[in-house]
């Protein structure tokens, strides 16, 4: 599923593209607070897993318009939420984009109270990598950086996900209602899908079931950011 979500991130054209922005997106990001997160049985088993294509997902920062400052990587070695939790804590807007806390004129990133001396601290710290070059006109691009070509692929988001041990998230995965409608796009997300070798089992699917997700890490977080 997630390779459709890569598909969106590349401006795929096709009839699923058109009835997902047509119905759902308009112009608006996946990720935004003002795309539904209720839909069609595709949709939803889209929007369970979406949270980990932030996994692997690096954004080359054009316009700004489709990048979140602290919810995607787009400089340093990660997320600034993740290295900056306490400005991120106490930030008015979580799903802020670089376009909107960037003008001509610097950054401008309004926060809800006055700092502490780690808030500080961390503040100074982001000041010194704040990357003041004039941006440049197109869209925000997306590279997957899991994996050397750039372009997404199933197995490396399987490598990442089987690093430090068993995978349950993805359980219930198969228990998701498909209507028959949807089972074209479902078959080609399959087809993505990596086969393995195991020991008399030469042509076998990994341990792990695909689909859609009932609970993710990745979720749950950003479950809690929206409700602050």
């Amino acid at each position: 599923m997630l390779n459709w979500i890569w598909k969106i991130y590349q401006n795929s054209e096709g009839l699923w593209a058109d009835l997902l922005r047509a119905k759902y997106l308009g112009d608006h990001d996946l990720f935004s607070p003002a795309v539904p997160t209720k839909g069609s049985q595709f949709w939803n088993a889209i929007q369970k897993i979406k949270w980990y294509f932030k996994m692997g997902a690096k954004h080359k920062v054009r316009n700004g318009k489709r990048t979140y400052f602290w919810l995607d990587w787009w400089t340093g070695t990660g997320p600034l939420r993740l290295t900056f939790p306490r400005l991120f804590a106490c930030c008015d807007n979580h799903f802020a984009t670089v376009e909107g806390v960037r003008d001509n004129e610097g950054w401008h990133i309004r926060f809800r109270r006055s700092f502490g001396l780690a808030e500080t601290v961390e503040w100074d710290n982001l000041c010194r990598i704040f990357d003041l070059t004039p941006m440049s006109p197109g869209e925000d691009e997306v590279r997957w950086s899991l994996d050397p070509s750039g372009d997404y692929s199933t197995n490396s988001m399987y490598c990442k996900l089987s690093q430090g041990g068993a995978i349950t998230h993805f359980k219930e995965s198969w228990r998701v209602l498909v209507r028959p409608r949807d089972l074209p796009l479902l078959d080609a997300a399959l087809d993505e899908w990596p086969l393995c070798t195991r020991p008399g089992n030469p042509r076998t699917l990994p341990d792990i079931n695909i689909g859609a997700v009932t609970h993710s890490p990745y979720q749950s977080q950003f479950e809690e950011i929206t409700a602050m």
